[in-house]
């Protein structure tokens, strides 16, 4: 959308903003995102409320997985344009993702409540109306919508598809086909119109039209979910798993899609990965009250068997270690070495490394009980050390040619080493990652959509180390990995500094840094591109408390910490942020009744501003931070 009134100012100071308007939006369409968000910055450096470029970025950062900067920009722009019912329901979609759901409920109350003045005011109410449930109103909407704009594609479209969803499908058909006839090129009423056909069995036709849908709009994910939901119609799970994966990609906060693979998943017996999936899409549905899918349905399907045949590998010793690092979460212990000791990797290939970092050796009777089910095991005990000294003691001990990193509570499921590993059978296979699921302890609020972000064909969790990037075996950037799973050549590990010191006890806050990252950020400064083992995969655990305000703010100061530490370490000074209020990191805070990106935004700033100050404080710890390599630390 192109606005009269930013032209006529761009063009009273001489500048050229139809060029740089049109420079950005082609960055953006080519994908190099980072040019195109430097465009639009350029754009309000000189006129800070222009609409454009404050819609472009929005729809940048939202692409990006940065929802409150697209709010923060759709809020401008909502300001200057009030009236403006498709900025109002985009600002009200993302506040929706971002958890915000009362904020988001008001605005769609406040839409339907308005007196629509022409076809499209009624359209757009009737989105709202669909939003906040009330469907009968919504498709009343639409009519009159259809009767004032009888031209307009986009209302058919939408009573169409409200038509298709009821059950009916000849009213359903013959509004999606007047959208078709009146937008040609337009694949949404297309896709919906291949779902129409997919209820009544024409399988082929759907297949067609859902094909011709994504060829039209392939940035549409709707499109996308139509190809999928008809492939897995025809039984192709394959093509129905990529389908929802470009999908993904496009729009990693889709319900319907997490819903889609979930179904998949399920039906391949995949009940671990059915279950992470479903769990993604209760958390991201709009009703908190009702969730979008049948979580009961899968928990009674049986789980992974440990009796399975070994994947013979040639002979000649181990060639892989495992290394996990033990602390006082013994549950969390027991969980990784189940799924280590489930393995159809040829035992006698791989040898597993577990160093027990505890005070008291509490991981011991864990360790004692697993050790007998592996053929190649070290237990080596760390007392009192950080989890930096626990990493160099297992590299130190382990004889593997290849590194796996498994955090505790990452529990691989079975075929996990042998399709992690296989990668490395060519010579110039250095680092390779595995899927990472996220496994919840309890349902999280929708909240979680807001941290959801792009990567590769799929997704990303990067606060809680999830990955999910698709079905299709890729390379990938080093730092796309999850830093709690990846598997690194020995060869790769010694020409990298080490990891930098991780997961420290709260006394020893200030000495923490982003742990295992470090390699892979190494990694990709060297160039160093990262296999993606798409048959790999692991199941995270995440505490309940994690998700909570508390567990909120904890992680994210951690976070915070963890930036200064490398700050300091890219610039060798510190950068006092003294506005910032600072809590010391034994004093948390409570339950708090704010929103989520206020918490983490919180959180982050005091865990930065606290480590410029101990920083300051201590020329000791400067030195510490500041330090070459951490391998013989």
């Amino acid at each position: 959308m192109v606005f009269k009134q930013s032209e006529v100012f761009w063009r009273q100071r001489d500048i050229p903003v139809e060029s740089l308007l049109e420079t950005a939006r082609a960055m953006e369409r080519e994908g190099r995102v980072a040019a195109a968000a430097a465009a639009y910055r350029q754009l309000m450096r000189v006129s800070p409320n222009d609409p454009d470029a404050l819609i472009g970025l929005s729809e940048l950062s939202a692409r990006l997985g940065n929802l409150n900067a697209s709010v923060d920009a759709l809020r401008l722009v909502c300001r200057r344009y009030p009236d403006n019912h498709a900025l109002q329901f985009r600002l009200a979609e993302r506040e929706h993702a971002r958890g915000h759901n009362e904020v988001a409920t008001g605005i769609w109350r406040q839409l339907a409540q308005r007196d629509p003045q022409d076809g499209a005011d009624y359209r757009w109410r009737g989105q709202a109306l669909e939003k906040l449930g009330r469907t009968d109103e919504a498709r009343a909407a639409y009519v009159v919508s259809a009767k004032i704009a009888p031209d307009d594609a986009e209302t058919f479209c939408d009573l169409g598809r409200l038509d298709i969803s009821a059950g009916r499908n000849r009213d359903g058909l013959r509004n999606l086909l007047r959208a078709v006839e009146l937008s040609p090129k337009d694949g949404l009423p297309l896709s919906w119109l291949a779902r129409a056909m997919l209820s009544q069995d024409r399988l082929e036709e759907a297949l067609k039209t859902a094909s011709t849908a994504v060829d039209l709009s392939p940035d549409k994910p709707a499109c996308w979910i139509a190809l999928g939901r008809v492939e897995t119609g025809r039984m192709a799970l394959r093509q129905a798993a990529n389908a929802f994966y470009r999908a993904l990609s496009i729009d990693p906060r889709s319900v319907e899609a997490h819903t889609g693979l979930a179904e998949l998943r399920l039906a391949q017996g995949r009940a671990d990965e059915a279950h992470a999936s479903y769990s993604l899409a209760m958390a991201l549905s709009v009703s908190d009250d009702a969730p979008p899918v049948p979580l009961d349905a899968i928990l009674s399907v049986g789980g992974q068997q440990e009796d399975l045949p070994g994947y013979m590998l040639p002979p000649g010793g181990v060639t892989s270690s495992v290394i996990v690092i033990g602390t006082s979460r013994i549950g969390d212990l027991d969980r990784t070495l189940t799924g280590l000791a489930a393995q159809t990797l040829r035992p006698d290939s791989y040898q597993v490394v577990v160093v027990d970092t505890s005070a008291e050796h509490v991981c011991a009777p864990v360790v004692a009980r697993f050790a007998p089910r592996f053929q190649n095991f070290k237990h080596l005990r760390a007392e009192g050390t950080d989890w930096i000294d626990g990493w160099n003691s297992a590299v130190a001990a382990a004889d593997g040619g290849v590194f796996v990193v498994v955090g505790e509570g990452v529990r691989p499921l079975p075929t996990f080493l042998e399709n992690l590993l296989r990668p490395f059978r060519d010579a110039d296979t250095l680092l390779a990652m595995p899927r990472v699921l996220p496994g919840f302890d309890k349902t999280p609020s929708n909240w979680l959509g807001g941290m959801l972000s792009p990567a590769g064909g799929g997704w990303r969790l990067e606060a809680y180390g999830c990955v999910d990037p698709g079905e299709e075996e890729v390379s990938l950037r080093a730092t796309e990995a999850s830093a709690d799973c990846f598997a690194i050549s020995r060869e790769l590990l010694e020409r990298c500094s080490g990891p930098h010191p991780g997961d420290t006890s709260l006394e020893r806050l200030q000495f923490a840094g982003p742990g295992a990252a470090s390699l892979l950020t190494e990694a990709e400064a060297n160039a160093v591109p990262c296999h993606y083992a798409a048959g790999a995969t692991a199941i995270r655990r995440i505490d309940g408390r994690w998700i909570e305000p508390n567990g909120l703010f904890r992680r994210a100061f951690r976070r915070g910490v963890t930036a200064s530490f490398e700050d300091i370490r890219a610039d060798s000074v510190q950068v006092i942020e003294g506005s910032v209020p600072v809590s010391p990191p034994l004093e948390w805070v409570g339950p708090m009744d704010l929103p989520v990106d206020e918490i983490l935004k919180s959180g982050w700033r005091q865990g930065y501003a606290w480590h410029q100050r101990e920083v300051n404080r201590d020329k000791g710890l400067w030195r510490f931070v500041l330090k070459g390599s951490y391998r013989n630390y």
